[in-house]
C-alpha cells in the first residue's frame, strides 16, 4: 500500500472527512467504526507520526488543490482529487440508501459537509 496519500478537492468536498474516516480504517480494528478510542485518537495521528514516525506510518494530507503541496512531498503520494456531489447524487443517495422520498427542498450551504460524508461511505 502507498505510504503518504493527499486528499484535493474544493471546501465541502469531503477532503478531511475522507481522510480521517481512512486513518480511522487503519488503526481501527472494526473497520474504521468511528466511536472506540482508537477512531477518536486518529484524528491526531499525523501529529504523532510526524513526532514519533514508525514502519507503519501512513501520511494523510489535505489541500484544496494538489500545488498547495510541496513538489517535492506532491511526488510521493498518491492523489484523491474529490469533488462535490451534484444536487442529483444528494438526492439519489437520500431516496435510495436513506429511504427518504420526496419532496424536499436541499439548499447547498446546508448539505454540503454532511452529504460528502454520506457519500463517502
Amino acid at each position: 500500500m502507498t505510504h503518504e496519500w493527499v486528499f484535493t478537492g474544493p471546501p465541502g468536498s469531503g477532503r478531511s472527512s475522507a481522510a480521517v474516516a481512512f486513518a480511522q480504517a487503519l488503526v481501527c480494528t472494526n473497520n474504521g467504526c468511528g466511536t472506540c478510542n482508537e477512531c477518536r485518537s486518529a484524528a491526531n495521528a499525523l501529529l504523532k507520526a510526524i513526532e514519533e514516525p514508525g514502519n507503519r506510518t501512513v501520511w494523510l494530507l489535505c489541500a484544496p488543490i494538489l500545488h498547495d503541496v510541496l513538489p517535492t512531498i506532491r511526488s510521493r503520494c498518491r492523489h484523491m482529487q474529490l469533488v462535490i456531489p451534484s444536487t442529483e447524487a444528494v438526492a439519489q443517495v437520500l431516496q435510495n440508501k436513506d429511504g427518504i422520498p420526496q419532496p424536499w427542498q436541499i439548499l447547498p450551504h446546508e448539505f454540503h459537509k454532511a452529504t460528502s460524508v454520506a457519500l463517502a461511505t
